[in-house]
């Protein structure tokens, strides 16, 4: 067997609100059945030049550049370009194009797996990938139903659809990618919780199907959780490994306290949290079996303690002058324009394998 090598890297970023400008656009939508969509268009869009963020081509354009400047700086730190990037909060298929056609990422030659979802908001999950990289060879949506009780009685809410691509890796083996975005807090803690519980569920559903398939599947889950890595939600899927809580084995705890922008993905006021996470299958985990003569299982491709990563970068951050030390510098405070990409920070994944 030839010599251990990166043999490539998974990005995840939430990019908050990557809008385009124009009236008509996905706010608002919902889903009737699996093939239709539905649009509500309200009265005034919000991210419209015209509308309460005062949405222009010019910031959307300035965000779009943005967000393919952050991935060429982490080719920059690492060493090669992401091959596989899992996204959530964009609009459309169309920003998707800008981002991979009109920026320095279009000699990169990114594929695009994308459909609107049901969510209200009209922010959708989507999956990009290398094409001379990655092969898909399927791909599939899943919904996430909630359900709500009020006044009025029960109903059914409708969130970000699970993104599932199944392809090839370098001809070599076959990876399993979903991209998720569970609901937030937003309610309090207590009122969301069933909402992300419902999102657990169907990712834990999703994810016994591929191992009942083949118990030695390679998978990949990446995308914004809201939830931190020991929360009962995130618990519940226990047939994968969260690589967020690998990522610190070994470092001084002083480290840790010092920058909390190296572990974190997000910040509310004074508090930083991590929201953002990979979970890998156990086929993937280095240390995850052993034969009787106590070496590790040969796996041609693995991570490792440490293969997960928070992508914090100087260009991402501004001076938190009212909670002190650092902040992620976001798009929008409000309708007040920042000049940020998101308010979150983005995470990443090294895959291991070997020189063949």
């Amino acid at each position: 067997m030839g010599k251990e090598i990166l043999l490539l890297l998974v990005m995840f970023w939430n990019l908050e609100n990557f809008f385009d400008p124009f009236e008509g656009n996905s706010h608002g939508r919902s889903r009737t059945d699996a093939d239709t969509v539905r649009y509500e268009i309200p009265v005034e869009e919000p991210f419209t030049p015209n509308g309460e963020k005062f949405w222009t081509w010019k910031k959307f354009s300035r965000k779009r550049d943005d967000i393919a400047r952050t991935v060429a700086l982490v080719k920059e730190r690492y060493g090669l370009f992401p091959a596989i990037i899992g996204l959530c909060e964009v609009e459309n298929r169309f920003v998707l194009q800008q981002l991979t056609q009109n920026t320095i990422l279009a000699k990169l030659d990114y594929g695009i797996v994308h459909r609107d979802s049901p969510d209200k908001r009209g922010i959708d999950a989507a999956l990009l990938y290398r094409k001379g990289i990655f092969k898909p060879l399927k791909v599939e949506y899943y919904p996430v139903n909630m359900e709500k009780t009020d006044r009025v009685g029960a109903q059914i809410l409708h969130t970000r659809e699970i993104v599932h691509v199944k392809g090839v890796l370098h001809n070599l083996d076959t990876l399993h990618c979903l991209v998720v975005h569970w609901p937030s807090k937003l309610g309090g803690e207590r009122e969301s919780f069933g909402r992300r519980r419902a999102a657990s569920e169907r990712l834990r559903h999703v994810t016994d199907s591929i191992l009942s398939d083949n118990q030695k599947a390679n998978i990949i889950v990446m995308g914004d959780f809201n939830d931190s890595p020991g929360s009962p939600s995130l618990a519940n899927i226990d047939n994968m490994v969260n690589m967020s809580e690998k990522e610190r084995l070994g470092v001084p705890r002083k480290i840790v306290a010092g920058e909390p922008h190296r572990w974190y993905t997000y910040k509310y006021k004074e508090s930083w949290e991590r929201i953002d996470h990979f979970l890998i299958s156990d086929h993937l985990w280095r240390d995850s079996g052993s034969g009787g003569s106590g070496e590790p299982e040969l796996k041609w491709i693995f991570c490792t303690n440490g293969s997960s990563s928070v992508f914090s970068h100087n260009f991402l951050l501004e001076e938190d002058k009212l909670y002190l030390g650092y902040k992620i510098r976001r798009s929008l405070s409000g309708p007040r324009y920042k000049g940020g990409v998101s308010d979150h920070l983005p995470i990443v994944l090294k895959v291991w394998g070997y020189e063949y």
